[in-house]
């Protein structure tokens, strides 16, 4: 994902989020090393180094900014302010993240083929509310998203359709055991 947003050449904001925070400051490297080997005008910085008091952030013009998630427990608020959710994870064998918090905010979904530990991306596949690809076409399948606000809205609205027609499984779950006489 690193490789693809230098590569895409825009002036946007990526947010990394590392699924274990070990790996916290091996990621942080990486990106202060491709910062470094760019010729583009890139802003870094950490959550944690973000205040609610944004006049003191000087950021050079035009420029792009990474962002490293440092905090757990906040990706679900977070798919709320991006464009697109890109599920990192879901490249590797190791397997993604659940696409249904990205849903919920009516975000366009791109994974990779490793999405084996979330059986229901089926249903994402099958009524095109999630873009599978691979690593080697995640650039063109970033900008392809990009260039098309309307496909993108298109995407996110109906994976989100998705999201609600499966909402209240707990409470279903709950009265059919009643139902049945377990609860």
């Amino acid at each position: 994902m690193l490789n693809s947003f230098f590569n895409l050449n825009i002036n946007g904001t990526l947010i990394i989020a590392p699924r274990h925070l070990e790996r916290y400051k091996k990621i942080e490297t990486l990106i202060k090393t491709k910062i470094t080997e760019s010729d583009k005008k890139i802003f870094f910085l950490k959550l944690s180094e973000l205040s609610s008091d944004f006049s003191s952030l000087t950021m050079p013009q035009p420029s792009a900014l990474i962002i490293l998630i440092d905090q757990m427990g906040i990706l679900g608020a977070l798919y709320r302010i991006g464009d697109i959710a890109i599920i990192g994870g879901s490249f590797i064998p190791h397997g993604g993240q659940n696409p249904l918090e990205p849903a919920y905010w009516r975000k366009p979904i791109i994974c990779g083929p490793y999405m084996h530990n979330f059986p229901f991306i089926k249903e994402f596949i099958k009524e095109k509310a999630c873009i599978v690809t691979d690593k080697n076409n995640l650039e063109n399948t970033i900008k392809k998203l990009i260039e098309s606000p309307e496909n993108k809205l298109e995407i996110g609205k109906r994976a989100y359709n998705i999201f609600s027609k499966n909402a209240g499984a707990t409470e279903k779950t709950i009265n059919l055991l009643r139902a049945n006489g377990y609860y």
